[in-house]
């Protein structure tokens, strides 16, 4: 099935809508785009879609933010920037081991470990110089900002979209048909999960590269 961008799919659940008399007028297209977003969101973290992306660190400063694109960490590798040796591995830390007795953390080094913690990556010892790292977890869902946009995973799920949203603009007005619509919904998801376990069965997940010029 080709893929569905945001347009599409906001075409899409307008023509289910079946917009005439009282119902005319009733949902504009950002509102669409919300729901839709919404479902993407949900489907894209079912998906656990394996992305990679990277940064950098800056001297004396111990977090670093979530590449772009990506949603959950699951692994990170470092070394310093600019340099040709090979990648080193860091563990993942515990809050006691950043906080030492003193409340603070003061050592200063070549990061080797990281510990996640409200939604900043912060790495020990704190970095005394730029390092380049790599970042690798799940990939976080599309945008819709845009009329091209369409979600990341496998393209026959994305109607799926249009069943949430429609389901939603249908309840809004005390639609009772928004049932159907949700239960397809629902399905979905259901079909999602069945066929994301098969995937991952015979082919392995699925990776995203979301950043250039990694392990070069």
């Amino acid at each position: 099935m080709p893929s569905l961008d945001r347009d599409a799919l906001v075409l899409q659940v307008r023509k289910e809508l079946i917009e005439t008399g009282t119902t005319s007028g009733q949902w504009d297209d950002t509102e669409i785009i919300e729901f839709l977003q919404e479902a993407n969101e949900a489907i894209t973290e079912l998906a656990e879609l394996e992305a990679i992306g990277n940064t950098v660190t800056v001297a004396g400063v111990e977090t670093v933010d979530y590449p772009s694109g990506i949603a959950r960490v699951s692994g990170i590798w470092c070394r310093k920037s600019g340099s040709t040796e090979n990648w080193t591995k860091l563990r993942k830390a515990s809050v006691d081991e950043r906080l030492p007795d003193t409340g603070t953390a003061t050592n200063r080094g070549m990061p080797s470990a990281y510990l996640i913690f409200a939604g900043k990556i912060y790495l020990l010892p704190i970095p005394d110089g730029v390092y380049d790292l790599n970042v690798f977890g799940h990939a976080a869902a599309s945008n819709m900002v845009s009329g091209n946009v369409a979600p990341s995973f496998d393209s026959k799920f994305h109607p799926v979209l249009k069943n949430y949203a429609v389901a939603r603009c249908k309840q809004k007005v005390d639609d009772p048909g928004y049932a159907n619509y949700d239960a397809n919904y629902q399905a979905g998801i259901l079909g999602f999960r069945v066929w994301k376990l098969q995937q991952e069965n015979h082919e392995g997940p699925r990776v995203v590269k979301i950043a250039e010029g990694m392990w070069d």
